[in-house]
């Protein structure tokens, strides 16, 4: 079994002017946390733990901590079932989840030396579309 570590470190850009204003919420700042996850052998995987804005950051990172707590004893082999049983838990960890899942595949990826769309099967693409957000309180 290959036993895994993890770090965290705080992401916190703040958005220019009044925020981001979404459907639901205005952003000023992005609460997330860049997730480095370590195997005993030196291999590494990043993600980004992003979580619903309408939710009390210091709330959501408490649920956080406590799943991350729980991460001290799942190996290598056994963290893609750990992420099955945190994303169906009743409490929003979806973020989380995800970050831990890119994390993985990230160092799956890296170990192999391989693009993470091979590893993931698709092939590479050309450029990626601009994406345009508009943000506004209020459609008119």
């Amino acid at each position: 079994m290959i036993s895994l570590s993890i770090k965290l470190a705080d992401f916190n850009p703040r958005f220019r002017g009044d925020g981001y204003v979404m459907s639901y919420v205005t952003q000023k700042v992005l609460y997330s946390r860049i997730i480095q996850l370590n195997t005993r052998d030196g291999r590494v995987g990043y993600g980004e733990i992003i979580s619903d804005p309408g939710l009390n950051p210091s709330n959501i990172r408490a649920l956080e901590d406590l799943a991350l707590s729980e991460m001290e004893d799942v190996s290598l082999e056994n963290l893609p079932t750990f992420l099955s049983q945190l994303r169906s838990r009743d409490v929003p960890l979806s973020g989380l989840a995800f970050a831990i899942e890119t994390a993985y595949l990230d160092l799956m990826s890296r170990h192999n030396g391989v693009p993470l769309y091979s590893l993931l099967g698709g092939k590479q693409c050309g450029d990626v579309v601009d994406y345009l957000s508009v943000s506004c309180g209020a459609p008119a």
